[in-house]
């Protein structure tokens, strides 16, 4: 299985319109710039878990190397949490109890870094940029596993969307998939020739990736020429292209459009007349 491509199956979510899918990926990308609470982002992971459940994606392949990348952002968040120590940073969370001590990483006056405690805002500001990523990241898998190219084509223009953008876009959701089976390859290749890096020295690791990098380049120079020969082929810059097939929107559709903006809006209206949202 090959993560971040689209996969047929006869779900709900797979038989709907995109529309809805891309509103919900546009209301998150909204609400998840402007809230830092936790508990209330986890409203919106919790949408994110029912959608993945009425998709089937699955846990193995998918949501759990999802998961694995995210983590790598956990850990700037938590340092980005240890600078948050300023009292006045903080709006709805007691300022005594956001700033109290939990473990004192430096002092005041430490060179480059400054003040770094492990404070329980720091600790609420990291869990909520954490699943911020996750909630973030949930909605993409949704909408990439349930929505075939052809349908992502349509909608595009649908939307008078330029050919040559149209292509660039659909170039980047159909082959992005490819790159990652092909980089999948080529490191199980060198792993059984006894490629096995270990060295955490930054110069050592460039090093020690060389062998994936060179056959890499390599492929992904292949695959350049592979899409340029067949988008000439297919007519690249022609402005005019036929639509197979028209999308209909149906009951279901609907039904999560008007869900989608009843959320936002709510969500909109509760940040702006009583600040929900911020720490």
């Amino acid at each position: 299985m090959v993560l971040l491509q689209y996969e047929a199956k006869d779900t709900v979510l797979h038989r709907m319109h995109p529309l809805p899918k891309l509103l919900w990926i546009f209301a998150m990308a909204i609400i998840c710039s402007i809230f830092y609470n936790p508990f209330v982002l986890l409203f919106f992971l919790a949408i994110d878990l029912v959608l993945i459940l009425f998709a089937r994606i699955p846990w193995r392949g998918w949501l759990n190397q999802i998961i694995t990348v995210a983590m790598f952002s956990w850990i700037g968040f938590f340092l980005l949490g240890m600078w948050q120590t300023s009292a006045e940073r903080w709006v709805h969370l007691d300022p005594d109890f956001a700033t109290t001590v939990i473990l004192a990483v430096t002092p005041v006056g430490t060179p480059i870094f400054g003040r770094m405690d492990i404070t329980y805002g720091g600790l609420l500001y990291t869990a909520g940029m954490s699943i911020r990523v996750l909630v973030l990241l949930f909605a993409f898998c949704v909408f990439i596993y349930s929505t075939s190219p052809e349908e992502f084509v349509c909608l595009l223009r649908k939307f008078h969307i330029p050919a040559k953008l149209t292509f660039i876009v659909m170039a980047t959701y159909r082959f992005f998939p490819d790159i990652l089976n092909k980089l999948g390859t080529i490191r199980d290749a060198q792993s059984l020739r006894g490629w096995n890096p270990r060295s955490l020295n930054p110069i050592k690791v460039i090093r020690e990736y060389m062998p994936l990098a060179v056959p890499a380049m390599t492929e992904l120079v292949h695959m350049s020429t592979s899409i340029a020969l067949s988008a000439e082929a297919k007519g690249f810059g022609n402005p005019h292209f036929i639509i197979l097939h028209e999308l209909e929107l149906g009951k279901s559709g609907i039904l999560l459009i008007v869900s989608v903006l009843l959320v936002f809006l709510i969500t909109m209206y509760l940040y702006i007349t009583y600040r929900i949202g911020i720490l």
